[in-house]
């Protein structure tokens, strides 16, 4: 059993500087690392040249991903899991692809080409991590989180984070695992650890659990977020950070696994308008330098909300014990929480949860996030959907430099994830479904040289094969998963769930993930680079499709109609029991909010 020790709580709220972020010409990418990991290459032959401006966003390949009760090719016997949390990471080393979706973890060999290459390998996360757990106390582990970084020495670094709770015991653990690639080759064993979720710097540990974990990057840390519930309640109480030193997370060349010693906390973050921070997700960086970033978005409640935080993580002076955070508000257009999505085959809704965001990726100058809201389709003002509301936004300031609305008129879209490249060129995959469709995988994208806060028509990566009803939540899947390509500038990987069975007692069906190859190649069309938000069905035809394709119609937030708006103003629910959430007044130490 492996804890980690903690030394400080909320550390270093002095005046301190935010650390600069490294210029852009020093790591702009992985790209100019990657010339570490293959000593002799050029970035130029790692990486395809940049797609020119006007080019088509296709799909170059797609195959089967992991399945719910399945690992890889070979069936479990493990219970079903209540919904897929895809997660994705692309890294150099073996050239190599690892997945996870809630309680199984993958890795791929040459995925680009398919499923079918030697040295895949596939597994539960409880076997994965079982070496760093209490044993035969009841732990499920759940929640995977993936991250590829680059270490300072040129490791190519795969981190795998899982929530670990044991409800008959009350334990919450945080299962970390770290392993490393340099060029085609596996150096070691794969680092796992666990740390406990409930400690405390002088203090008694709480009983709470961690709820929906989220990991990001510094280039001397890891930062971890996630929400803590109790144990007894299944009440938010707040959202927790955890900061780790990749001094002591990350084993040395060819050394055996290290303990991490020493961790850095805080707790209770609040909005710069004082309310709790929930559901707070710290940025995937491909930025050299020490602050990372993280965002959240508010409870829009009732009347909606127009605003979300911005949290800069200095770890410039971690390794000499020193930790600081500082809030910015961002100011957006206007949300609210989305409505449930209609499906074909039931009238039994799919969850879409609520405004939260559930990943964002950090470029040079540009911090990318999406989110599920509300929205009004074209076709009926008096009936609210559920859209993306994407935003690319300055990282110093909060500034939202673009945002746009994306729906489909009668279609409801939700479980989105974004990437960008350095470029600017972005990519996004999320779920959809409608009366007529079944919930499949879609993806979208932009180039930085289409206009502004607009996004191409969807596209198809799977289609669902029929209805479903699942409890506690009816949810297929939280969120998809996308991450781009080091090992070639111009390619993006998405992968996402889907409702597989056709049994017409939707009970009876389930849900798997699929993951693609896309890419901007070749000049697009006219249509495809129409500016227009949305793509509402084709009615004629709504009789027969099994996916979502049509002609434009706008879509709106439309933030002053007030009939038939979402009934679910409840935020920042846990997911695995969902309920109610109490108001509760900071229960810890507040985060000192600095004016940039």
């Amino acid at each position: 059993m492996h804890n980690i020790t903690t030394r400080l709580s909320h550390i270093g709220f002095s005046d301190m500087p935010i650390a600069p972020r490294r210029a852009a010409g020093i790591v702009p990418s992985v790209l100019a690392a990657a010339a570490l990991l293959f000593p002799g290459a050029s970035a130029s032959a790692l990486a395809a040249p940049a797609a020119p401006p006007g080019s088509t966003l296709q799909l170059v390949s797609a195959y089967q991903g992991l399945i719910d009760t399945q690992e890889g090719s070979t069936w479990s016997s493990g219970a079903n899991a209540p919904f897929a949390e895809p997660t994705i990471a692309r890294g150099e080393g073996g050239d190599q692809l690892q997945m996870a979706a809630d309680w199984n973890f993958g890795r791929l060999f040459g995925p680009a080409g398919g499923t079918d290459h030697y040295g895949n390998f596939n597994d539960s996360l409880g076997d994965w991590a079982g070496g760093a757990l209490p044993q035969n106390e009841g732990f499920s582990v759940a929640q995977p989180q993936l991250l590829h970084d680059l270490d300072d020495r040129g490791f190519d670094r795969y981190l795998l984070a899982a929530s670990a709770t044991s409800w008959s015991t009350h334990q919450s653990k945080i299962a970390i695992a770290v392993n490393k690639y340099l060029g085609d080759v596996d150096y070691g064993n794969t680092c796992v650890q666990s740390l406990d979720a409930n400690f405390l710097p002088g203090a008694s540990p709480t009983n709470f659990y961690v709820d929906e974990l989220r990991i990001g990057n510094t280039d001397n840390g890891i930062v971890m977020a996630g929400n803590m519930y109790g144990f007894d309640d299944n009440q938010f109480k707040y959202s927790k950070v955890w900061v780790l030193p990749k001094s002591e997370l990350y084993n040395g060349y060819m050394q055996d696994c290290p303990l991490v010693q020493h961790a850095y906390f805080d707790w209770s973050l609040t909005n710069p308008d004082g309310s709790m921070a929930a559901s707070v997700v710290p940025a995937h960086s491909y930025v050299g330098g020490y602050v990372a970033d993280m965002i959240n978005t508010e409870a829009p409640g009732d009347n909606g909300s127009s605003s979300m935080t911005l949290w800069h993580v200095n770890t410039q002076y971690l390794d000499s014990g020193s930790v600081s955070f500082d809030g910015v508000a961002v100011n957006t257009n206007a949300y609210f929480n989305p409505p449930n999505a209609s499906q074909a085959g039931t009238n039994v809704q799919i969850n879409t949860w609520d405004s939260r965001v559930y990943n964002a990726v950090l470029q040079p100058g540009a911090l990318w996030t999406v989110h599920t809201v509300a929205c009004i389709g074209s076709s009926d003002p008096n009936t609210w959907i559920s859209c993306l509301d994407w935003l690319e936004i300055d990282p110093n300031s909060g500034a939202v430099r673009q945002e746009g609305m994306y729906g489909y008129d009668g279609a409801y879209m939700f479980a989105p994830a974004i990437t960008a490249d350095g470029d600017g060129n972005a990519v996004l995959a999320f779920e959809a479904s409608a009366a007529y469709a079944n919930v499949g995988v879609y993806f979208t994208g932009r180039q930085s040289s289409d206009a502004p806060n607009t996004l191409r028509d969807l596209q198809l990566l799977k289609d669902g094969e029929g209805c479903y009803e699942r409890e506690p939540s009816n949810t297929v899947g939280m969120h998809s998963a996308v991450d781009m390509d080091p090992r070639d500038g111009g390619l993006f990987f998405i992968d996402g769930a889907y409702t597989t069975g056709s049994d017409p007692n939707c009970q009876k069906n389930d849900w798997a993930t699929r993951y693609g190859v896309v890419s901007f190649s070749g000049p697009a069309s006219a249509a495809q680079l129409a500016t227009g938000s949305t793509v509402a069905r084709n009615t004629a035809n709504a009789v027969s499709q099994k996916s979502i394709t049509g002609a434009h119609h706008p879509v709106t937030a439309s933030s002053n109609a007030k009939v038939n708006r979402p009934a679910k103003s409840t935020n920042h629910m846990p997911k695995q029991h969902a309920g109610p959430v109490a108001t509760r007044s900071n229960p810890g130490a507040p985060v000192v909010h600095r004016s940039k």
